[in-house]
């Protein structure tokens, strides 16, 4: 039977949702000298990275791809891509309301 892979897909999700009080409890002040930069798309807005982080463009595809109607906020996911350089991976979860959360 072919329910192993979505029993493990859905205990993964789980334990993403659970670990949250294991996330340090830190202000990250923000990145300054941005202000009046204009806003991009993710895509293009990553560029920068990929000498450094190659696998910031796959970050980015899924992320996109789990988003639901394709809209992600541009400032949450410029946080969440900042999220993705410390710690090597980028999980962007959207709620009903719409809000982007880590």
């Amino acid at each position: 039977m072919a329910t192993g892979g979505r029993e493990e897909a859905t205990a993964q999700s789980i334990l993403r949702i659970t670990d949250i009080v294991q996330e340090p409890l830190e202000f990250i002040t923000p990145i300054g000298g941005y202000e009046e930069m204009p806003l991009v798309p993710l895509e293009i807005g990553v560029e920068p990275l990929v000498t450094i982080l190659p696998a910031v463009q796959s970050c980015v595809h899924v992320a996109k791809q789990r988003s639901e109607g394709g809209v992600l906020l541009m400032a949450a996911t410029q946080f969440k891509v900042i999220g993705c350089l410390n710690r090597d991976d980028l999980h962007i979860i959207q709620d009903d309301a719409g809000d982007v959360s880590p």
